[in-house]
């Protein structure tokens, strides 16, 4: 059941993901990258206030459901709570922009107020949808969270294409945000209601804050690495640069997708298996999710990095082929972010939220005083800074709280600390390439130099992957044997 779990997650992902990229594609050539740029900064602003929505919350229910078998008043609790969180969440946001608008916003065109007063209407929308998600995922339930996602991104890009066709450009763009997930609350509701809510419990509120606690500081911390980074290449930038960044971000999250839609079972999976202490089926998860990470996930990514310039130029026109650099190490970012997945997710399963919490504050820390450093006295592309600055944070960071993890399991000989000897030998052929392209852009200067690099790599990278028989046999038709139509069908219509 859990590999249909998986790939129903993954399969809804990338129909969002197909849906968000067409639509994407168009609207980014009717728009560009300063209007792109004012939304960006709009949802990021109003985003850096959400950790009011959760106060940690969320992530204790994904811990708390998957140990109950009795959780109706558990629910209750928690549904009270959120609906408490976001309307403290939304009364503070509306008096920040009404402060904002004569400071921080003195400088900026009218536009960018309007905006964000839409924005923050669809960030409380986001968050009613997030009360019922929350329960899915804790319970593994992927075949609703798909259909609210793919349902979202199809009303989300029809009304972008439809507002930017007839000029609204990133007002539009905002109200189109809002729209879909307006329309996606009543599907969200109708199957909550089906779970029998119990009533709140003071009790029960007590255990959601105080485990809940940690994780608050863990969403105050983050903003450093999710938002304020965009707020930063605003002011110190432009909405252009910032326009570049979030294309950037945009479609290197797409690919983060398929990572996340496993990830996203880790928590309530671990939290079960360490309820029985069984720590043999935590490690068998997570080395097979290392085996998707090395032997299919990274030769991609790799791939993707050497026409990094040629797929912005296709999906977002002339107008974007500058942010091609900027997507290539967003995209390393990605490959770091999915081999600690795990163990950041095994911490939480662990309840070591404290743990987590201090290491997102260093972090996070490090992250902006990097940020801040480099884009002053380093006289190059902003959005390019950033996106280096996010890979350097990621390498040190998801390091430091793999080696925790790995320092507390049991019997962890049994895990690799640093990666198998194939990540080396992947990573060691991709900086080969790497160097072939670098040489040959110095006589050619051309595409000519990124396709020969790109094709040494593959031609390096398969025969290596086809010897080694990893996945390509044995795991991979274990894994198809699973995902047969007839058993994702049937797992779909079970849980809908």
């Amino acid at each position: 059941m859990l590999s249909q779990k998986v790939f129903t997650g993954y399969f809804g992902k990338l129909i969002a993901l197909f849906i968000n990229l067409v639509g994407g594609m168009i609207v980014a050539r009717l728009v560009g990258p300063s209007e792109l740029g004012k939304v960006a900064f709009a949802l990021s602003f109003i985003s850096i206030f959400t950790f009011l929505c959760d106060f940690g919350t969320g992530t204790v229910h994904l811990t708390i459901i998957p140990q109950k078998e009795n959780y109706s008043d558990y629910l209750g609790t928690f549904v009270f709570l959120k609906i408490l969180f976001i309307i403290l969440f939304s009364v503070f946001s509306f008096a920040s922009l009404i402060i904002f608008k004569n400071t921080i916003f003195h400088n900026l065109s009218s536009d960018y107020y309007i905006i964000s007063l839409i924005t923050l209407i669809s960030v409380i929308f986001s968050q009613l949808n997030e009360i019922a998600n929350s329960h899915f995922i804790a319970k593994t339930e992927q075949a609703k969270q798909e259909v609210i996602r793919i349902s979202s991104s199809g009303i989300n890009q029809f009304l972008r294409l439809t507002f930017s066709a007839v000029g609204f450009k990133a007002i539009g763009l905002s109200i189109a945000y809002m729209f879909s997930l307006f329309f996606t609350i009543p599907l969200s509701i109708k199957w909550l209601v089906k779970e029998k809510i119990g009533i709140f419990q003071l009790k029960k509120a007590k255990e959601y804050l105080i485990l809940g606690l940690p994780i608050l500081f863990i969403s105050i911390f983050s903003t450093g690495t999710e938002y304020l980074d965009k707020v930063i290449i605003q002011f110190y930038a432009s909405s252009y640069e910032l326009g570049l960044y979030s294309f950037s971000q945009n479609i290197s999250s797409m690919i983060k997708m398929g990572i996340q839609s496993a990830g996203l079972l880790f928590i309530p999976t671990f939290s079960f298996c360490l309820v029985k202490n069984n720590y043999d089926d935590i490690f068998g998860i997570i080395k097979k999710f290392e085996k998707f990470i090395v032997f299919i996930a990274m030769p991609l990514l790799f791939s993707f990095f050497h026409l990094s310039n040629e797929i912005c130029l296709i999906l977002g026109g002339k107008k974007f082929y500058d942010a091609g650099p900027v997507m290539g190490f967003l995209i390393l970012s990605i490959l770091i972010f999915g081999l600690n997945h795990p163990f950041d997710n095994l911490l939480a399963a662990q309840k070591r939220f404290t743990t987590v919490a201090v290491i997102a504050f260093f972090r996070n820390g490090f992250f902006l005083l990097l940020l801040f450093a480099s884009i002053k006295y380093i006289s190059i592309q902003p959005s390019l800074i950033a996106s280096i600055c996010i890979l350097i944070t990621n390498i040190i960071f998801g390091f430091f709280s793999r080696f925790i993890v790995y320092k507390s399991l049991q019997r962890r000989n049994k895990l690799y600390l640093f990666f198998g000897k194939e990540f080396f030998v992947i990573q060691l052929i991709f900086m080969l390439s790497l160097c072939i392209s670098f040489i040959l852009t110095l006589i050619y200067h051309s595409l000519f130099s990124r396709i020969v690099g790109l094709f040494s790599f593959l031609i390096l990278v398969l025969p290596y992957l086809f010897v080694k028989k990893k996945l390509f046999l044995t795991d991979t038709i274990l894994v198809f044997k699973n995902i047969l139509p007839n058993k994702l069908i049937k797992y779909i219509k079970s849980e809908l």
